[in-house]
């Protein structure tokens, strides 16, 4: 088996700037990591990464399931390693915060002043030194971009919106209404269909919930993430929540039709039609004096008519 060497270690952080590449090479050669496992040393490299090169002990995101990909372990071993550098006093939990759509951020740790004395990372209390400051400004491999640029693009993305408005559907209007931003809608749309949902469908379900609990804002965006996150033929459900409305208002139709007619007479053409007392059927008297008895089934026919003007009420 052949012995790794230092060029071994570092060369998958060749993208990374020298000074980070030389704190992931500490954290293999100082006697103080030998008390790690393999498993937990590649947690702590793929920590490192996330470190700044100006300030170890700067804030530092670390979302379990990514870290454990970038180390090739499990997201147990990740919450392992995390619970024991913390205990060992080499990192500290930071308070959790919300974004703009009302979700937690990804989870923040900062590197103590300890750790980074021990990797020879630079921090708030250590004195600069000329090479920290070289390695900073321009490292001598693989040049490091910094990602305050992130800030630059949200200001050209605040200004495109201003020129260039968000168009949404007018079924998902009524979320922005709820008080979600028309950005978290649309981040919702695109979860929804990466998950193979429409926003529309789900929201249609949501809606009549969301009103009964009084829900806005931030927690509207919540509930409908949870819906998204979830197995379920939401199409479907929709679908059949149309017809049920749709029966709903038939339904309502002919009762206001049956509150306004009820008991009356109408005549046409020749032709008499009373009203049940009731209003769910009717006697319609034709022109040769024969008559014929309408059914409940017959009568939103009749109404529609009557509506229409094509029959005229006559006094009883």
């Amino acid at each position: 088996m052949r012995a790794y060497t230092l060029e071994d270690i570092v060369q998958p952080y060749q993208r990374y700037p020298k000074i980070i590449q030389q704190a992931i090479l500490r954290a293999h050669t100082h006697p103080t990591f030998l008390i790690l496992t393999k498993s937990m040393r590649k947690v702590l490299c793929a920590l490192l990464t996330r470190a700044s090169q100006k300030n170890g002990s700067h804030p530092i995101k670390a979302r379990i399931d990514r870290v454990a990909e970038e180390a090739g372990v499990s997201e147990k071993t990740v919450q392992r390693a995390v619970a024991a550098f913390r205990q060992l006093g080499w990192m500290k939990q930071l308070d959790s915060k919300r974004s703009e759509y009302g979700l937690f951020t990804t989870r923040q740790y900062c590197f103590t002043n300890e750790l980074c004395e021990l990797v020879e990372l630079p921090h708030e209390e250590s004195k600069p030194t000329e090479m920290h400051k070289q390695e900073t400004e321009m490292s001598a491999g693989p040049i490091y971009i910094d990602l305050s640029y992130k800030k630059d693009l949200r200001e050209i993305s605040i200004k495109n919106r201003e020129t260039n408005p968000i168009q949404l559907p007018q079924e998902l209007k009524a979320i922005v209404d709820m008080g979600v931003k028309d950005t978290g809608v649309c981040k919702l749309r695109g979860l929804a269909h990466h998950a193979g949902y429409r926003l529309e469908d789900i929201f249609k379900l949501a809606q009549t919930r969301l009103k009964t609990i009084g829900a806005s804002g931030q927690r509207v965006y919540r509930y409908l993430l949870s819906m998204i996150q979830k197995q379920s033929d939401y199409a479907a459900r929709a679908a059949q929540l149309d017809r049920q409305v749709s029966q709903e208002q038939t339904q309502a139709s002919h009762r206001t039709d049956v509150d306004e007619y009820r008991g009356k007479r109408f005549t046409k053409a020749g032709k008499r039609v009373d009203i049940f007392a009731d209003g769910d059927g009717a006697i319609a008297i034709l022109a040769d004096g024969s008559f014929v008895t309408l059914a409940k089934s017959d009568m939103p026919r009749l109404y529609a008519e009557i509506r229409a003007g094509k029959w005229v009420e006559q006094a009883r």
